[in-house]
């Protein structure tokens, strides 16, 4: 009987040694695989869709892919410098590009980056020591000395009298031809977002205004009603609505889409293949960018739409970029539909993204349970030995 007992006692021992060598092997094996698996997860998640806790805000994946663009403040401000330059070159066009000075003046920060456009300032142009200067300090005195010198912009512009005060930076000269043509051409821009609201029975001639001269042919005339006998499809299915509402905002917004077909800005197919429902929602989303961005470079941006979904999501990027959507839109230009991916919700998680999830969450668990069960076995040991001896 007392071997007996000597060899369950044995036994025992053996077991319980045994046990606490495998129970921290156990749960370290849980807890890599429950990260391996969760990690995995999230990769092959931003494959599919592009999210990642990094990039979960529109904005976030907005300003990444700017950057991927332009890679530093120096390529930005060059790019700037020469872009302005080209859009109030008289040997171009006689007309300038105003909607193009307008958004792609007030964008140099957007295409810098806040925080790199302030250290341009803050160190006459390039970022150099005064990127380290500033690493150095606490983040509060970081963003407080960024806001003082975006601040002193602004004053330095108001009392010039020069909007978007980033063209403050601009050369003098192409400051003079972009001041000169704001007032030359500011009030065409007015007349041309007044007609989409009414048309007052004129037709206009799109290549007569500031920005489309040499953007689209000398013929493109947008007229003040559209027939609803006209052989193109697209024309027909804009003269239904425009026939079947009186709301003034989806009716700008019908113009806005018959002037985006008339100019070949959008998609092929995209109004004609449109249901009545979705046409409803595309024009009142068109009208929305009008509104935002103005006529001229709402209908500018419009070649980034692929679908009627992509007005909404195109709305949504000018809510987020405001005036300096166009300039950003024209950064990417057959690209442009990455920005519109970015403004769509993140898609549910694929099959082998969930299938992953569970099991990092089944080894999590698992590993959980084995931190609690130590302590819960050693009391019961406890407790049966000292039953055994009573």
């Amino acid at each position: 009987m007392e071997a007996t007992n000597q060899e369950d006692g044995s036994v025992r021992r053996v077991s319980t040694a045994t046990l606490r060598v495998l129970r921290p092997l156990a749960f370290f094996c849980l807890l890599v695989s429950a990260v391996f698996l969760a990690y995995q997860a999230g990769s092959i998640h931003y494959r599919e869709t592009g999210w990642s806790p990094v990039l979960r805000t529109s904005e976030a994946r907005v300003q990444a892919l700017i950057e991927d663009r332009v890679r530093n403040v120096d390529a930005a401000r060059a790019y700037w410098d020469s872009e302005l330059a080209r859009r109030v070159d008289p040997s171009r066009s006689p007309i300038p590009d105003l909607d193009g000075v307008r958004s792609l003046g007030g964008a140099l920060d957007l295409l810098s980056e806040r925080k790199a456009f302030a250290l341009s300032l803050r160190d006459g142009g390039s970022q150099g020591v005064a990127n380290a200067r500033l690493r150095a300090r606490p983040v509060w005195q970081q963003e407080r000395l960024i806001e003082a010198e975006l601040t002193g912009l602004a004053r330095t512009a108001r009392e010039a009298g020069i909007a978007p005060p980033e063209l403050v930076l601009a050369d003098p000269a192409i400051l003079r031809r972009a001041r000169q043509s704001e007032r030359l051409y500011g009030r065409a821009i007015s007349e041309f977002d007044r007609w989409f609201v009414d048309p007052a029975g004129r037709s206009l001639r799109l290549a007569a205004f500031p920005g489309w001269t040499g953007r689209v042919e000398d013929a493109v005339l947008l007229h003040a009603s559209v027939s609803p006998d006209t052989r193109d499809p697209a024309e027909r299915h804009l003269a239904g609505l425009l026939r079947g509402t009186g709301d003034p905002g989806v009716r700008a917004g019908a113009r806005m889409l018959y002037a985006g077909h008339q100019a070949g800005l959008l998609t092929a197919g995209l109004v004609e293949g449109a249901s009545e429902r979705e046409l409803m929602e595309m024009a009142q989303g068109a009208n929305r960018l009008r509104l935002r961005l103005g006529a001229g470079p709402a209908l500018r941006v419009m070649p980034a739409v692929r679908s009627a979904q992509d007005v909404e999501h195109l709305v949504r990027l000018s809510n987020l970029l405001g005036p300096d959507t166009l300039a950003v839109v024209e950064l990417f230009g057959d690209d442009a539909a990455y920005l519109l991916d970015a403004m769509s919700m993140p898609a549910a998680p694929g099959w082998s993204v969930r299938m992953r999830l569970a099991l990092a969450a089944t080894c999590g668990l698992l590993a959980l349970l084995l931190v609690v069960s130590a302590p819960l076995g050693a009391a019961l040991r406890r407790t049966h030995g000292s039953g055994g001896a009573g």
